[in-house]
């Protein structure tokens, strides 16, 4: 399997971010963990950004940019590990060790050839759902895991993200949207993932889909496939996000316990429908 996205790409030596979004939870841990670094000019550093969408806690662990490492197939801060198979995070608030297996993965990027324009921040979808087995807080956990990797100047002025895993028969979702400053106008650009009994369904601004959302809602479709979802946020907590130059001083709401009602449909006749619990939803639009 190529880990495409994964190695550290580093484009530029300042004002700019990159981070790797690691996610794993069953019905008693929902945890979610950013490894990632800052080339802001005023305040570089590495972090370990990471948080319990169950207890509510968050956690914000700067390090020195020496202690970042990066290699084709992993990414290290300090102690911590993070591959394209495996977690290991020791922290004091925090140890994790698991191994992911059985993975569905994008297969291409998400963002196909938005990539190629001079956006504020890309995404790539690098692990759909997997299996995550081993040991959290030093008792045994086995659940699902997601992984992901955000790297660019600053977030988008508005945007929503989605990711749930827990869909019943296996479905994962993962769906991202927002401005596209570009030249001297800002249209909005989006992409949704979207898998089920080995097939994938892909909606995005570059294969003409349509989308449009609303309080609790959001539709895409193209041609005669349609995925409908309905939104249920859950308790969120705050996180630290990129400002412009990739300054981390940007405050983003986030929940991991979204409800999650998808509905597939192709030329009227459903395909897939079932909900999610333990949902990643941020909605800053």
């Amino acid at each position: 399997m190529k880990n495409k996205g994964f190695p550290f790409a580093r484009k530029r030596k300042r004002n700019y971010f990159e981070g790797w979004y690691v996610r794993i939870h069953n019905e008693k841990r929902n945890l979610a963990a950013i490894f990632a670094l800052t080339y802001d000019q005023s305040d570089p550093h590495a972090f370990l950004h990471f948080f319990d969408g169950e207890a509510g806690w968050v956690k914000y662990r700067r390090f020195p940019l020496e202690a970042f490492k990066a290699g084709a197939d992993y990414v290290r801060i300090g102690p911590n590990i993070l591959t394209p198979f495996s977690l290991a995070i020791e922290d004091s608030a925090l140890s994790a060790r698991v191994a992911f297996s059985a993975r569905t993965d994008p297969g291409k990027s998400a963002m196909g050839p938005l990539h190629y324009l001079p956006l504020q921040c890309y995404q790539d979808v690098l692990m759909l759902d997997a299996t995550a087995t081993g040991t959290v807080d030093a008792r045994p956990f086995e659940g699902a895991a997601y992984l992901e990797k955000t790297y660019g100047r600053a977030f988008p002025r508005r945007w929503f993200w989605l990711q749930a895993n827990a869909f019943p028969e296996g479905a994962a979702l993962s769906t991202a949207g927002g401005t596209m400053p570009f030249l001297s106008y800002e249209p909005f650009g989006f992409f949704a993932l979207f898998t089920h009994n080995g097939r994938h369904y892909r909606f995005s601004t570059y294969n003409r889909a349509r989308f449009s959302s609303g309080e609790g809602w959001m539709e895409c479709s193209r041609g005669g496939l349609s995925l409908a979802l309905s939104l249920q946020s859950g308790r969120r907590v705050t996180l630290r996000g990129p400002a412009a130059g990739g300054k981390m001083n940007r405050d983003v709401e986030e929940s991991l316990e979204a409800v999650v009602q998808a509905v597939l449909k192709k030329d009227g006749r459903v395909l897939y429908r079932g909900a999610s619990p333990r949902g990643g939803l941020e909605w800053m639009l």
